[in-house]
Formats: C-alpha cells, structure tokens, sequence
C-alpha cells in the first residue's frame, strides 16, 4: 500500500489556521455556538455567585460560632450566679432556723436570753472558744451559761468586752460543770472537754450504774447555771477495772460546725 504524502510545514500552519477559523464562524453564527457561549457565561456566573454565597456562609458561621460561644460564657456566668444565690438563701434559711428554735425555747422555758451571733470560729488554736457579737452593754456577764436553739449548753462566758464576748465550749480541755444523769437515781459527775474524746463525764461513783443513752444534764451547783440544761446523752463506758471512779464520753446533740446563733441565760 503506498503511504499518504505528509503535508509541508507551512501547509500545516495554514490548515490549523483555517480550522480555528471555521470554529470561530460555527460557534459565532450558529445557534449551538451562541448556547454554548451563553452556557459557560452562564456557568461563570454559577461559579462566581456560589463562591459568593460560600464566602458568606463561612463568614456567617464564624460570626455565629462567636455568638454561641459568648452565649455559653454567659449561661456559665449566671448558673455560677444562681448557685451563690442559692447557697445564701440556704445559709440565711438555716439562720432563721436556729433563731426560731432559740425564740421557741425562751417561750416554753420563759426565761429571757440574750441573743448574740457567732463572730469568730478559731480554726488552727487547741483552745475551743468563739467570739460572740453581744457583750457587758448588752448584760453578758462572766460565768454565764450558752445555749444552743433546743435548749441544750453549749459552754460558758469566760471574758467580756462592752461589744463582744468570749465563750469556751464544753470541748475545750479547760471546761468544767458539774452535771448528773436522769436515769433510775441521779447519778452525779463532773463534764469536762477531752482532747481527742471530745466531752467526757468523769468521777462518776463506782456504785452508779450507768448506761450508754442515759440523759446528761446540769446539776445547778454553779451559780450562773441553771439547773437540768441539757448537756448530752452517755454515749459509752470508759472505765477501767482499776479506777475509783466511772468516765463515760457524752455525745451532743449538734455539730458545732452548725451553730451560728446562739442564746446566753442571764
């Protein structure tokens, strides 16, 4: 078979000329010409308006990320506020508490008391005293007996000031108050604070029988105590096989962690 002749160089040129001449014409002057001008103009316009409304989009979510994360900070920022709010309302709940019990004891008891708030709460010293916010120009003497809301003692005045006064609790190492038992007999002793046991009734006659539950109270003998303020209830037996008298720890009726108000027998 004989091969066909290869066109010349500038026969080349001059036939790739002509070709885009004729397609220029064809797609100028024809109708599939003019649609596919107006589909990749349409096209363009597609592309350009869609990387519009991505740019807007992206700029939007940004924007929208900012608002929700400022939201989130504020909804954090008022639950930590409703928190607080609640945790006042709870203090200023149990307050009132222990004023109404105080408020109901004087009533059932009639006795007047002289009403002070706790002020300072030692947390590092040995010695068990608080700061009380009512003091000799208010009637608070030396040797006074405290209260809790239900009655129940809870130390005694040791020092005064014209403002404030200094009370020790019943834990403290240096308490002392002559006390008895209601069960059967009244069986006699002396309470005092234990370091360690916390309030313990020592000298307890060995021919005394007592058990754990009994009712400690105030035997009345110091002058500014009153007779039967409840102190306690006989948690257990100490006593050894060897010793002259019976001890026993006492257990009280509240944690003083409790304790904001308090009342003072004048």
């Amino acid at each position: 078979m004989s091969r066909g002749r290869k066109l010349s160089l500038p026969s080349q040129i001059f036939a790739g000329i002509f070709f885009v001449s004729i397609t220029i014409l064809f797609f100028r002057f024809t109708w599939l010409g003019t649609r596919t001008i107006l589909f990749f103009g349409d096209f363009r316009n597609i592309v350009f308006r869609s990387g519009e409304t991505m740019k807007q989009f992206i700029s939007f979510s940004k924007t929208d990320t900012r608002s929700l994360q400022e939201r989130a900070e504020d909804l954090q920022d008022e639950n930590e506020h409703l928190q607080k709010e609640n945790i006042d309302l709870r203090l200023v709940q149990i307050e009132n508490e222990e004023l109404k019990n105080i408020l109901h004891y004087q009533e059932i008891s009639n006795e007047k008391f002289i009403v002070a708030q706790v002020i300072g709460k030692p947390t590092e010293s040995l010695e068990q005293v608080w700061t009380l916010n009512r003091g000799s120009g208010h009637g608070v003497e030396k040797g006074q007996a405290v209260i809790g809301g239900e009655g129940y003692l809870l130390g005694l005045i040791v020092e005064t000031k014209s403002l404030t006064s200094t009370v020790m609790l019943l834990q403290d190492t240096n308490f002392r108050v002559a006390a008895m038992t209601l069960s059967g007999g009244k069986t006699s002793g002396i309470v005092q604070g234990s370091f360690g046991a916390g309030v313990t009734m020592n000298f307890i006659p060995r021919t005394e029988i007592i058990t754990p539950g009994d009712i400690v109270v105030t035997s009345g003998i110091e002058e500014k105590i009153p007779k039967g303020l409840f102190i306690g209830t006989i948690k257990e037996i100490t006593t050894e096989s060897n010793d002259l008298f019976q001890s026993a720890v006492v257990a009280q009726p509240q944690p003083l962690s409790m304790i904001d108000f308090i009342g003072i027998i004048p």
